[in-house]
């Protein structure tokens, strides 16, 4: 932290990285190194999903929460569960960013962020392709032997195109119509025609609208559901937690409407249960590899101008003198006599990265993941799903490796608490 947070100011670009140009990720704020083409970028991205702007979100995260909520209570099929979970945040943020509504788990908003992702995913792992080692290899044909690397490549950039520029010009088309979508694509593209015009500046901010909202969509998409997917792994293997949520629930929100980002501040377990989540397994365990832009010195050593840092994610936050006991999933950690302990070190200062390159989403992460951990204990039993015997499937905390971990599997079943659940899960949405 000494050197990513005190001296971003050198520490905060990014490793040219092969494979991910070659998959045309070189649009991603994440990606992209620092410089005036990443400032633009991120001003855009910070200016409406900072802390203060979020808020305006809101309405749009609870009625996707319902809806997820109301799909895993009609469709009853245990094995839909990370596909639905899945479908819930790319709703969210599809509709947030684009205003395009996605209900089904088909639809070709999913399966595009799915596979994007899932590509960048096994690129991002150090060491993977030997390209990255030896740049001048990707100009090799895709059919020469040893060029796995190239056909891998060219099989998901189209996903990657796809997912940046088709609902980006959806969006960009319907301002033609008398009542365009609501939605942050469409608010920008209307601030830079009023300020640019038919000026030459235009076309280039357009792109870096459009890559700034490219970079939400696939971001949110994926991180969140995989931080997700280890709360209902968590609640499976620790049921108490869960009763002890509920109880928490039962006493501050009741039983006749769903709670809301209102009521955070007298869920005190609940908050320990999110904070816990981005702890117990992290989801981006190497964090992405910064890059020095001048020769540094720390504590005697010299470090290079091009140097790549990474940061070990997964060592802080299990690191037993921070958080004892760390391999278990403890949200009472987070508390002391009642309120969230300031002296427990906050998990979200590590997990969302450091200095300038902090996830700029990470507001509009924390609201989603609030909601999905305080509706989902409200209205459902998290269980473990049974084998043929009927005897619940042993439960086993094994993730996936790469650059975006997750749970290799969850068995479980989301069961409504009550006959009065499942009602207030069947409520007009309306009723929000």
């Amino acid at each position: 932290m000494d050197l990513l947070d005190r001296r971003s100011r050198i520490y905060s670009s990014r490793p040219i990285s092969v494979m991910n140009d070659l998959m045309s990720w070189s649009f991603s704020l994440g990606f992209m190194e620092y410089g005036p083409g990443w400032r633009a970028r991120r001003k855009y991205f910070h200016e409406y999903f900072h802390q203060g702007a979020v808020h305006r979100y809101v309405p749009i995260q609870a009625q996707e929460m319902r809806s997820f909520l109301r799909r895993v209570l009609l469709s009853g099929q245990s094995e839909e569960t990370d596909k639905q979970v899945r479908l819930a945040f790319v709703a969210m943020i599809v509709s947030i960013v684009y205003g395009i509504k996605v209900k089904d788990l088909d639809a070709d908003y999913v399966v595009i962020a799915r596979e994007a992702m899932e590509g960048v995913g096994v690129a991002g792992t150090p060491g993977k392709f030997w390209v990255e080692f030896f740049p001048f290899l990707r100009f090799i044909p895709s059919w020469f032997p040893g060029a796995g690397f190239k056909r891998f490549a060219e099989y998901y950039s189209p996903f990657v195109q796809e997912m940046v520029r088709r609902p980006f010009q959806i969006v960009k088309s319907s301002l033609s119509q008398e009542d365009p979508p609501l939605c942050a694509t469409r608010d920008l593209i209307q601030h830079i025609q009023k300020k640019y015009g038919e000026s030459a500046g235009y076309p280039e901010q357009e792109e870096f609208v459009m890559d700034a909202m490219g970079a939400a969509y696939a971001a949110a998409a994926d991180t969140t559901h995989s931080v997700a997917m280890c709360f209902l792994l968590a609640m499976t293997k620790y049921p108490e937690v869960q009763k002890k949520a509920q109880v928490e629930l039962d006493r501050h929100v009741g039983q006749h409407r769903l709670p809301n980002l209102e009521d955070r501040a007298s869920l005190t377990y609940i908050q320990a249960i999110a904070l816990e989540c981005m702890r117990w397994q992290p989801t981006v365990p190497l964090s992405l590899p910064h890059m020095t832009t001048t020769d540094d010195e720390y504590n005697g050593y010299r470090i290079p101008k091009g140097t790549a840092i990474l940061s070990n994610v997964w060592a802080m936050l299990t690191d037993p003198e921070a958080y004892p006991h760390p391999e278990v999933f403890n949200p009472d950690r987070f508390i002391k006599n009642g309120a969230l302990d300031p002296e427990v070190q906050d998990p979200l200062s590590i997990a969302f990265g450091f200095g300038r390159r902090v996830c700029p989403g990470r507001h509009l992460s924390n609201n989603a993941l609030f909601l999905f951990v305080a509706s989902v204990l409200h209205v459902f039993n998290i269980e473990p799903s049974t084998d043929g015997s009927g005897n619940p499937v042993p439960i086993e905390v094994k993730m996936t490796t790469g650059l975006i971990s997750r749970p290799e599997s969850v068995p479980c079943v989301l069961k409504p608490r009550s006959a009065a659940a499942e009602a207030l899960i069947l409520e007009p949405h309306e009723k929000t």
